[in-house]
């Protein structure tokens, strides 16, 4: 079984929340209707140790649907 852990979003109109996350998972998807917003894993030093966290890189679009 896999071990969760809290990381923070970076970016994207998640930023700053936390989740659980499984961490052999290496990317997210979110879509808000609108747009599907895009998420990696990635580290950051902060200065004593690496930390987890999921960065937004992409925003993409849906596409609509004219009625």
């Amino acid at each position: 079984m896999a071990r969760l852990r809290v990381i923070e979003i970076l970016g994207g109109p998640l930023d700053g929340r936390k989740i659980v996350w499984d961490p052999e998972i290496d990317c997210m998807a979110w879509t808000d209707g609108a747009h599907s917003y895009q998420h990696a894993i990635d580290e950051i030093w902060t200065g004593k140790r690496m930390r987890i966290v999921m960065r937004h890189v992409a925003t993409v679009p849906l596409p609509r649907r004219d009625k």
